[in-house]
């Protein structure tokens, strides 16, 4: 179940069409959904829009697409948007469907070479040295509170796994300001990549922040790969689409690659880690599993 009530729906898209002096929509095609989101198409007399719904951590996505829209970064237009309890509801421009999925590496690193821009976002979260730095207590914490709450049941292996990161964080988390740095998507998956005959867009843009580029270019591979070929693929196509050229430099003494994927699975291991502990939906064991592999992986990857 993902706990989304049509009707709560239903209401939902009445409220945003009236903020947006728009008639109410006459029936709704779920496009998408999981409960944390969905999105659905809403039809209109004479047109379509797109309803968005989103609980924490994704309910700030209306904010993110005014400063990204703002920043000049193509995102869907932003018609209207309210809270309903913990639901955030947003109704966006339909830009149809998809013509076709991204090119890897090419069109996403082009992609991502667009956005990465060498500004902040204001009000928006930070990923810096110091963040990384302390990532390791951050994820002890978590995993102390997981086993607290039963969701972990012997985390023996994880406050192993934890301190051997905690004890080569300090010497790897270095140079994560070094450019790309600045606007970055969080989780720049290839579906967040929409090309229609619309042009092309970035979707799915509530984790948007201030980070390093290099994280995002290693989320276009998912959070189960260690590919170090594939990211240098990536790294080099980013660069020959007109990323900064500091995204092929060493950090910390690390290839980029090694650098770029064993990060990224200590920023996945935190978001398991945090669904894990989150008392507002039933725990899914998956996500403690995850938690563990990813820090495997990133051990492995950063030592």
């Amino acid at each position: 179940m993902n706990g989304w009530h049509p009707a709560e729906l239903e209401r939902l898209a009445a409220d945003l069409c009236q903020a947006a002096h728009l008639p109410a929509p006459t029936r709704a095609d779920t496009i998408r959904e999981w409960h944390l989101s969905g999105v659905r198409r809403l039809h209109l007399p004479g047109r379509t829009l797109i309803l968005k719904y989103a609980r924490p951590p994704f309910a700030n996505e209306p904010r993110a697409l005014a400063t990204l829209a703002a920043a000049g970064i193509p995102v869907p237009e932003l018609h209207a948007h309210t809270r309903h309890g913990t639901t955030t509801g947003m109704l966006l421009t339909d830009l149809g469907p998809a013509l076709r999925a991204p090119s890897l590496p090419e069109t996403a690193a082009a992609a991502a070479a667009h956005l990465h821009r060498p500004d902040p976002l204001p009000g928006h979260p930070t990923i810096n040295t110091d963040t990384l730095k302390d990532a390791p207590g951050r994820a002890l914490a978590l995993v102390d509170q997981a086993h607290a709450t039963g969701a972990i049941a012997d985390p023996g292996e994880l406050h192993t796994t934890l301190k051997r990161l905690d004890h080569i964080t300090a010497r790897r988390a270095a140079d994560a300001d070094r450019p790309p740095y600045g606007i970055c998507h969080g989780e720049l998956h290839p579906t967040a990549i929409h090309i229609s005959a619309a042009g092309q867009h970035i979707l799915d843009v509530p984790l948007a922040h201030t980070g390093p580029g290099l994280l995002d270019l290693a989320s276009i591979l998912g959070m189960r790969t260690t590919n170090v070929p594939a990211m240098d693929a990536l790294i080099n196509a980013h660069v020959q689409a007109g990323g900064h050229r500091d995204t092929q430099a060493p950090r910390a003494g690390l290839a980029p690659a090694r650098w770029a994927l064993g990060w990224h699975r200590v920023i996945s291991a935190l978001w398991h880690l945090h669904q894990a502990t989150d008392q507002t939906h039933t725990v899914d064991q998956s996500d403690t599993a995850a938690a563990e592999r990813q820090l495997r992986a990133a051990v492995d990857l950063l030592e």
